[in-house]
């Protein structure tokens, strides 16, 4: 007795993982907005009928039988979604291929398979998550908002500063449901003099992302060209993004791919570094504000925003060149309306002099111009009609 329950435990630990994967044990992890594969297998035979159902009502997402799909009963939701791989159903392969997977889509399937010699029934529980793709960091004045949305399922929030340091009372973070059913999430808190850097993590099931905004000096341009450096890192950077104002985009740059720089400061972008450090030219007024350098990889997001602001005597310095070009502008403007005056002017008494002159050539007895041609006009008539004399 003793040894057949030893050789009995291992037979039922395998009937029970193979009933465990019949009946609902199989799981499958789908992301929102990609294709997705929701496996079965079945004995292969003759009049194959293959169902996949919906639970627990029992919705068809998907049928096949005398050898092509039938979709006559398919509920309106998988519309245009689901397909089999006809090439390998003779091979005994059910599997559901399921496209633009959207958050309802979640819960448990039936794959329901018969044929000549046999039917079966396979479960599987279909899980959904939206990944995180970024979490953005942004500061104003002695506050700093973190965020991140079109995230699932529901995520967590949380801070950490370096060096290590309390923060004061930082609230719960502010979690929202959209439309679409996937979540965004926001938390803010109050800058402390101590630390160097503030990090916030976002995470939801498997999925995790931290952006860190490094504490960067204020930069004083006194000249018409400036640098404003990046994190200096120690890891492989995938993407590099410069913004103005936190908002307006500056330039992108992707691995493989060369500097994208927006129309609008193509003008004052001189070079970028390998590291990502900025250099600007013709800077005046107008780029004053706040530089943000965005540098990130698969996992983290490293940020400094540094705020540039033109000195005193640059600006005066620009000032007065601005005002001695316009009054070179204004000068020539009036110039020539000047001279354009003198010549109306001009125009107007000569014409204004002419029958003077004409009248006054009339009482000297000499005849004007007009007279002279009318009278050399004549003659040539005369010669015209009498040319023997």
């Amino acid at each position: 007795m003793e040894i057949m329950s030893t050789y009995q435990r291992p037979l039922l630990l395998v009937g029970l993982i193979f009933l465990w994967t019949l009946r609902g044990g199989e799981s499958t992890v789908c992301v929102v907005g990609h294709r997705c594969i929701l496996p079965c297998t079945f004995l292969p035979g003759r009049d194959t009928l293959i169902h996949w159902m919906q639970m627990p009502n029992k919705n068809i997402t998907h049928s096949y039988y005398d050898n092509k799909d039938q979709l006559g009963s398919q509920i309106p939701s998988f519309q245009s979604r689901t397909s089999l791989f006809q090439d390998q159903i003779s091979r005994g392969n059910a599997s559901l291929l399921l496209m633009w997977v959207k958050v309802e889509d979640q819960g448990q399937y039936m794959c329901y398979s018969s044929t000549d010699i046999d039917n079966s029934e396979n479960f599987i529980e279909l899980k959904v998550e939206a990944l995180i793709r970024n979490v953005n960091i942004k500061q104003v004045n002695d506050t700093i908002t973190c965020s991140s949305e079109r995230i699932y399922p529901e995520p967590e929030l949380s801070w950490s500063t370096n060096p290590p340091s309390p923060m004061r009372d930082p609230p719960k973070p502010e979690v929202q449901l959209m439309e679409d059913g996937l979540y965004k999430i926001s938390s803010t808190i109050v800058k402390n003099s101590t630390a160097l850097s503030y990090s916030c993590t976002v995470s939801a099931g498997r999925n995790k992302r931290k952006t860190t905004l490094f504490k960067a000096r204020p930069v004083t341009v006194s000249a018409h060209e400036t640098t404003i450096f990046c994190p200096q890192l120690n890891t492989a950077v995938a993407d590099l993004t410069w913004k103005f104002n936190q908002a307006e985009i500056i330039l992108n740059r992707t691995v493989g791919a060369d500097d994208l720089v927006s129309d609008s400061w193509k003008h004052h972008v001189k070079n970028v570094s390998q590291s990502g450090d900025l250099t600007l030219q013709h800077v005046s007024s107008p780029q004053e504000g706040t530089y943000t350098c965005d540098l990130s990889n698969g996992e983290e997001t490293y940020v400094t925003i540094t705020a540039l602001t033109v000195s005193k005597s640059l600006a005066e310095k620009q000032t007065g060149q601005v005002g001695i070009i316009v009054g070179i502008i204004v000068g020539v403007i009036v110039a020539a309306v000047a001279a354009g005056a003198v010549i109306c002017y001009c125009k107007k008494n000569r014409a204004k002099d002419q029958p003077q002159q004409m009248e006054s050539s009339r009482e000297n007895g000499k005849p004007d111009a007009l007279e002279m041609r009318d009278r050399s006009s004549s003659d040539e008539r005369e010669q015209m009609l009498n040319p023997a004399t």
